[in-house]
C-alpha cells in the first residue's frame, strides 16, 4: 500500500521481488477489475481527479467525476492532462441521463448542452454567452480552458462558471 514503505520493504526482502502497487492511480487495480468482470470497455466513476480520474486515464478507461465528493468545480477547471474526466456529473443519478454534446465553433466558442462560453478579445477573460442549465456551464468552461493549452491562472473566470446555482 502506498505510504507503507517500511512494511513493503520488509516483504520485498522476504519474498525476493518488488510488489505490484494496486492502489489508485496505479493501473494494476483498473486492469484487475477489467479482468475479473471480463469487460472490454468501462466508465470509471469517481470523486477525485488525482486518483480516480488519473487512474482511469492511465488504464485507458473513460471516466466521470461526481461533484458530491472530494474535488469540485474549481479543481475541475484547473485539472491538468490526465486528470480531465470525460463526463462531469452532479451526482450518480445523472448516469441515467443523456450526456450533453460538446461543440466548438471556428472562433473557439464552446457549447456544451445548453451553455456557451468564449474568450473575450483579451484572450484571458471567459465570457458567458449563454449560462444554460445544470452543470452545462461548468462543462463548457472546462472544455474552453482545457482546449486552450494554458493553465487556469492565465484566465479570469466568472464565479458563475464554478459556483452552481
Amino acid at each position: 500500500a502506498p505510504g507503507n514503505g517500511t512494511l513493503v520493504s520488509a516483504v520485498h526482502l522476504a519474498v525476493g521481488r518488488m510488489p505490484v502497487v494496486a492502489g489508485k492511480p496505479e493501473v494494476a487495480i483498473f486492469s484487475e477489475a477489467r479482468r475479473r468482470f471480463t469487460i472490454e470497455t468501462a466508465l470509471y466513476v469517481g470523486d477525485r481527479l488525482d486518483t480516480d480520474i488519473l487512474g482511469a486515464t492511465r488504464a485507458g478507461m473513460r471516466s466521470a467525476i461526481v461533484l458530491t465528493g472530494i474535488d469540485g468545480p474549481k479543481q475541475l477547471l484547473a485539472a491538468g492532462e490526465g486528470q480531465r474526466p470525460d463526463m462531469i456529473l452532479g451526482d450518480l443519478r445523472e448516469l441515467f441521463l443523456p450526456y450533453p454534446a460538446t461543440t466548438v465553433a471556428k472562433n473557439g466558442t464552446v457549447t456544451v448542452g445548453t451553455a456557451t462560453v468564449r474568450l473575450a478579445p483579451d484572450d484571458t477573460t471567459v465570457v458567458i454567452v449563454e449560462p444554460g442549465v445544470g452543470n452545462d456551464l461548468l462543462r463548457a468552461g472546462c472544455q474552453l480552458i482545457w482546449r486552450s493549452g494554458r493553465a487556469i491562472f492565465a484566465f479570469s473566470v466568472p464565479e458563475a462558471v464554478y459556483s452552481p446555482g
